[in-house]
């Protein structure tokens, strides 16, 4: 591209912008482009001062790109005690995604199979409950993080 020296192209290198300058029209387009996109100064202000607030690490990853949401983010902002109200009524009762819904009808799931008596108990927590042991007890034998004392597995698909 650099021995063709095309007469269309205005970059002394192709694979750079160095020389290149900006007329006064583009570099109004572009600031105007980079005042519209990200937060207003409350919003920066309030991301400085929850930033000072953290303890321990600073904010990497997911959080960081959830942070440049732009002014439509609740970043620093908070609920009044009516939002509140509002979100916890729409999750109740017949609204409630799991309304209805008992442990061995979600969708997640497993049977697990009691070897030695040969019961099948619908989910890992009611196999818990009727072997009177904790859930992240019995739970951590079917993943494998500990000595199956219980002789229990899930039950396999066929």
């Amino acid at each position: 591209m650099d021995l063709i020296k095309p007469k269309y192209n205005i970059r002394n290198l192709a694979q750079s912008n160095l020389g290149l300058k900006d007329t006064e029209e583009v570099r109004s387009l572009k600031s105007k482009a980079a005042i519209n996109r990200g937060q207003s100064e409350s919003q920066m202000e309030a991301l400085k001062q929850a930033q000072r607030n953290r303890i321990g690490k600073s904010v990497t990853g997911r959080v960081k790109e959830s942070l440049r949401l732009g002014p439509l983010g609740m970043i620093g902002k908070h609920k009044s005690d009516n939002t509140k109200d509002k979100i916890r009524q729409s999750k109740l009762g017949q609204k409630n995604y799991m309304f209805g819904i008992s442990q061995e009808l979600h969708h997640s799931s497993k049977k697990v199979h009691n070897i030695e008596t040969g019961e099948i108990y619908p989910s890992a927590k009611q196999c818990a409950i009727e072997l009177g042991k904790s859930y992240i007890h019995v739970n951590m034998i079917l993943r494998g993080l500990r000595k199956n004392t219980l002789k229990i597995e899930y039950v396999k698909a066929i």
